[in-house]
């Protein structure tokens, strides 16, 4: 009697309070693990912070950078200027200038601008050459050259058709422009 006494006082012990310790003691022992591993992840966050910070710092450097080639939609016509002065001083006479509408994109905006010339072709290499060396982005493309009849009084011996194009950084940051989205 005193045996089956301690056994139903055992199973009591086991079944009513034990087991609902035990339970809770998992739950809270992997709550602790879970906090262990936030905590450990923190740490790790705290200690690259002045890294990150110098990593940030740096990139907004560059961004501010790369902006200063992306003129803002403002210094459009200043820059349309410089081009036309580029062109007359590498010696090539403007035949059409015409600056299209400006396209927005994800981030930036394009503005082209139809333009003929003639002169000849090794004034039209300084143009392009000095195009180039603008420190703004500006890219030419559908390059057109035709040989043009020299004559006496006319040394030009081509007349080229491209459009230049110049990318802004007053484009929609973020969101869809006006254009089609399609990059060239």
């Amino acid at each position: 009697m005193v045996l089956l006494l301690f056994l139903a006082i055992v199973a009591g012990f086991y079944y009513l309070i034990y087991r609902g310790l035990a339970a809770e003691k998992n739950v809270l022992i992997q709550k602790r693990d879970s906090l262990r591993s936030e905590l450990n992840e923190k740490k790790i966050l705290a200690a690259n912070l002045d890294r990150l910070k110098l990593e940030i710092a740096a990139l907004e450097s560059q961004l501010s950078q790369a902006l200063t080639v992306l003129p803002e939609e403002k210094e459009i016509p200043k820059l349309l200027v410089i081009v036309n002065t580029l062109g007359l001083k590498a010696g090539v006479e403007f035949l059409l200038f015409r600056p299209g509408t400006l396209t927005l994109r994800d981030f930036y905006g394009e503005f082209p601008v139809q333009i003929k010339v003639k002169g000849t072709y090794h004034a039209l290499g300084r143009f392009f050459d000095n195009i180039s060396k603008m420190p703004r982005i500006v890219n030419v493309s559908e390059l057109k050259i035709f040989p043009r009849p020299s004559t006496k009084e006319d040394k030009d011996t081509i007349t080229a058709e491209f459009t230049t194009t110049t990318f802004t950084s007053s484009g929609a940051i973020g969101g869809k422009g006006v254009g089609s989205g399609k990059s060239r």
